[in-house]
């Protein structure tokens, strides 16, 4: 897998925090890093990427709520998600959501974890993509 190959979101609305995650998962994917998780509904929306990586607690619409309408639309629905939230809102608010998530990674946690978490999720994103893609020629060869 190479870099250009995957797009991750990532959406958090501390920009100090967003600049921790992005510089820890850049080196291994393309980044697209929000403030503002409207805009990056909007984004993921127009182009899903392969993975979006979210804060739990943000203003007007919450990483849970993110997540929902990103699964209630067929473009996005098959796109893995994380959510980043202290254990206490684990235990409290999101797990009625844990079947959504790909994860949900409690704070504080190490980046260089979440990155080897991101990428065995982009590394079977992409096997998944290239299968479906072999699938593709071979049912083409076929007709």
């Amino acid at each position: 897998m190479s870099k250009s190959d995957t797009t991750v979101v990532l959406v958090d609305d501390n920009p100090v925090i967003l600049d921790v995650l992005r510089r820890g998962i850049e080196p291994i994917t393309h980044i697209e890093a929000f403030t503002d998780s409207t805009a990056a509904l909007a984004a993921c929306l127009k182009t899903p990427p392969d993975l979006i990586i979210s804060d739990y607690r943000m203003p007007e619409m919450d990483g849970a709520q993110l997540m929902q309408q990103l699964k209630a639309t067929s473009d996005t629905k098959p796109v893995p998600v994380i959510i980043l939230a202290s254990k206490p809102d684990i235990d409290e608010h999101l797990k009625p959501f844990a079947e959504m998530a790909e994860e949900l990674v409690a704070k504080p946690f190490y980046v260089k974890d979440l990155a080897q978490r991101a990428k065995k999720i982009l590394d079977r994103v992409v096997l998944d993509r290239m299968q479906k893609q072999a699938s593709d020629r071979k049912s083409t060869r076929l007709n």
